[in-house]
């Protein structure tokens, strides 16, 4: 017992021995099987310890990724390259990867992504392209990827999406259009995603939304929609997304509001309407629901009430409009 005892020690040590020496210079990798790597390093590392299952290349000097990369790491599960500089993409960059879940290329310079890049990718359930320079998104690039549950593309130029640019991902929990500069969206885009319980579309250049935008995102929690130039509100548009708590349009152009535009949201619990230029007619549904107001509107009609704060209308000595007025 002592001689196996000693022997299996000694085996032991020596699997520990070929882990550290296969760990390449600029990387730290743990026994788990995760691997990071930073430093001017301009390709992915090799050896690297054969159970590495997350790998991050982080500020590196990684400009391009070619094809098959990963192909030599048969466990992998999780790949990022982040703040590095990436550009380009082979269209069969991940090709012998398709059991990757987690895929990260934020932060880098990447203007454009071949639509068969993803292809296969049938278990990637993270997929994040934030931060880059994207200008367009072709309609088949997330075509297959049946279990992707969060998707980032903010902080792009994207300025049109396909309306058939999500029609696979009806597991997707989480999408960031962000920061981009997206002027019009296609009526029916978010229809296939009935699973999405986070979506955010600030900070780019909406002016109008189209009627039934959110129809069927029974799910749906969060919608931000705050710091673009969103002038109207079609009618019924939150009719059909009784689970929303959290709903942003500060910072956009609006002057009034359809009747009974919030009076399906049983849940909501933060609704921001600061920086629009609001009528006195908005008043009516304010007072009702003042509690779910966590900003301060302002009014610019009647000439009266102009610039004065929603939250001060006591102070000012205002009254409750009357139903209908």
């Amino acid at each position: 017992y002592d001689l196996f005892q000693n022997h299996f020690f000694a085996v032991m040590v020596c699997i520990f021995c070929l882990v550290r020496a296969e760990c390449p210079a600029g990387c730290t990798c743990n026994k788990n099987g995760a691997v990071m790597c930073t430093g001017s390093i301009a390709d992915i590392p090799s050896p690297m310890p054969v159970h590495t299952y997350h790998l991050i290349l982080h500020a590196t000097h990684v400009r391009a990724l070619g094809k098959d990369e990963l192909a030599r790491l048969p466990l992998i599960t999780r790949f990022a390259v982040t703040h590095s500089g990436l550009d380009a993409l082979h269209p069969q960059a991940f090709g012998q990867s398709q059991q990757l879940r987690s895929i990260k290329l934020s932060e880098n310079n990447l203007s454009s992504l071949p639509s068969p890049v993803f292809m296969g990718l049938s278990l990637l359930e993270e997929l994040h392209l934030d931060g880059n320079q994207i200008t367009s998104i072709d309609r088949m690039l997330f075509e297959g990827l049946v279990n992707l549950t969060e998707l980032d593309v903010s902080r792009n130029s994207v300025t049109y999406l396909d309306a058939d640019v999500f029609r696979s991902l009806g597991s997707l929990r989480f999408l960031n259009l962000g920061r981009n500069l997206l002027a019009r969206l296609p009526p029916a885009l978010f229809h296939p995603l009935a699973r999405l319980q986070h979506l955010m579309i600030y900070s780019n250049r909406l002016q109008t939304l189209e009627a039934g935008a959110f129809d069927g995102l029974a799910e749906l929690r969060e919608l931000k929609l705050h710091s673009n130039r969103i002038q109207s509100l079609p009618p019924r548009l939150f009719f059909f997304t009784p689970e929303l708590s959290t709903l942003t349009l500060s910072s956009n152009a609006l002057q009034n509001v359809p009747e009974r535009t919030f009076y399906h949201l049983p849940d909501i619990t933060k609704l921001t309407l600061f920086k629009n230029p609001l009528t006195a007619g908005m008043l009516d549904w304010i007072w009702d629901h003042e509690n779910h107001i966590l900003d301060d509107p302002t009014c610019q009609e009647p000439f009266e009430l102009q610039n004065i704060s929603v939250a001060t209308k006591r102070v000012m000595g205002a009254s409750k409009p009357e139903r209908g007025v």
